[in-house]
C-alpha cells in the first residue's frame, strides 16, 4: 500500500478543483494513518481498492468518482 499511497500522491492535481484538491488531501492524511495504526485488514482494504480506482481514473483522464467512494 505503501507503493500506491506514492503513486497516488504523484497524481497531478495542476487541472483539478479546490474541492478534489480538498478531498485528495484528507484521502492522503487518511491512508497514512491506516499504514501508521491499521485498526483492520479490511479497513487496509478498502483504502488500496479506492487508490486503485482513483489511479485508474487518472491515468485515463476521466473526473475522479463523486463523494464517497465505497467499494
Amino acid at each position: 500500500m505503501t507503493n500506491l499511497l506514492n503513486q497516488y500522491k504523484a497524481i497531478d492535481l495542476s487541472k483539478k478543483t479546490e474541492d478534489s484538491i480538498s478531498i485528495f488531501k484528507v484521502d492522503i492524511q487518511e491512508a497514512e494513518s491506516i499504514l501508521n495504526r491499521p485498526q483492520s485488514q479490511q479497513q487496509v482494504d478498502q483504502f488500496y481498492r479506492k487508490f486503485i480506482i482513483v489511479l485508474v481514473l487518472s491515468l485515463i483522464h476521466i473526473s475522479e468518482p463523486t463523494r464517497p467512494l465505497y467499494i
